[in-house]
């Protein structure tokens, strides 16, 4: 689902933040010629586990919150 809303961290003035799916992501890459390579999902660390609160990390175990995506060029 593609969304744009206000959010806020902290004590940061809301801003708008945008949403749109990783395939929009990847489609946008395949039509200037990038081949994906990779894909990763970073975990939280176990010092994370430890530290953040037991929903964040519950929350993390249940969908990530970034992906790491590698593109090259094709030749």
């Amino acid at each position: 689902m593609r969304r744009a809303g206000y959010i806020q961290w902290g004590n940061l003035k809301p801003f708008i933040s945008f949403h749109r799916p990783l395939r929009d992501y990847v489609a946008a890459c395949k039509a200037v010629d990038l081949e994906l390579r990779d894909l990763d999902e970073p975990e939280l660390s176990d010092e994370g586990r430890r530290e953040f609160p037991a929903f964040y990390v519950r929350h993390s175990q249940r969908a990530p919150f970034s992906y790491v995506l590698r593109f090259v060029k094709k030749s």
